[in-house]
């Protein structure tokens, strides 16, 4: 599911879009892969920079959940 980038274990998808999920892809706002805060699983849409889509949609699907 869109925007769910981290569960209780291990980051592990958990099927909740939750705040962790924001927190973690707003940690990584900005980066592109050679930086040190760079987390591929939150480039969303798969542009090489963790941007304002990438945020956008994790807060799109806030409160959705896949179970």
């Amino acid at each position: 599911m869109p925007g769910d980038i981290t569960g209780s274990t291990n980051n592990i998808p958990d099927r909740i879009v939750d705040g962790i999920d924001i927190a973690v892809v707003c940690e990584a706002y900005g980066s592109e892969p050679r930086d040190e805060n760079w987390n591929p699983d939150v480039d969303i849409n798969n542009d090489g920079i963790v941007g304002g889509i990438d945020v956008a949609t994790v807060c799109k699907q806030f409160g959705k959940t896949d179970l």
